[in-house]
């Protein structure tokens, strides 16, 4: 049996990569420190460079050394305070509220929700709708029975016209209910009461 090939480790591979690299870098470290000052300058001139513009590391020392004199900072002469300050976003004024003002807010923000509680208590509910009076539910049925004799279904317009009569015998004297009864006895003459149609 033959073992399975190990994915490569990629870890591995780029520890190997900076190795190269490392080895590469002091190759060249070496190759320059062992030329002569006109070899380097030479060299540096042949990839574009000026020589006299390159500087030297006695130039960086005293850039770092001039730098670090600038930014020390001297010890400060009074403590540091007890309380640290609050931190704020740059610009923002602060605002001190003082204990008593705090109360005060605090009392006023009670008082404000205790009296909108008290009113929506005391309030009374909106009135719940009456039901319809018979006469108004009669109204409602004569309209349906109309809609059903226009439609020409003598049957359903007649059980209308007669829900209405139970509820509103008053009714039954109007014209439109009077027009609809004769429609319905016309429509329905020489026909069984059961078949309905005409």
């Amino acid at each position: 049996m033959s073992t399975p090939d190990k994915p490569p480790d990629p870890v591995r591979g780029w520890m190997f990569v900076e190795k190269l690299l490392a080895e590469e870098a002091e190759e060249e470290a070496e190759r320059i420190a062992k030329l002569t000052d006109e070899a380097l300058d030479a060299e540096i001139r042949e990839r574009g460079g000026d020589p006299a513009r390159v500087p030297t590391a006695e130039h960086y020392l005293a850039k770092a050394k001039a730098r670090a004199a600038t930014t020390a900072a001297p010890a400060p002469a009074t403590p540091a305070p007890a309380t640290p300050a609050p931190a704020t976003h740059p610009g923002a004024p602060v605002v001190w509220i003082r204990r008593r003002w705090r109360t005060a807010l605090i009392v006023l923000a009670a008082a404000f929700a205790g009296a909108f509680a008290i009113m929506y208590v005391a309030t009374e509910p909106p009135p719940v709708a009456a039901p319809p009076t018979p006469k108004e539910e009669a109204e409602g049925e004569r309209e349906i029975a109309e809609a059903n004799c226009a439609m020409k279904d003598w049957r359903a317009c007649k059980k209308y016209l007669d829900e209405a009569a139970d509820l509103d015998p008053a009714g039954e004297s109007e014209p439109r209910v009077q027009k609809a009864r004769a429609e319905i006895a016309a429509a329905t003459a020489g026909h069984s009461p059961e078949s309905g149609t005409p």
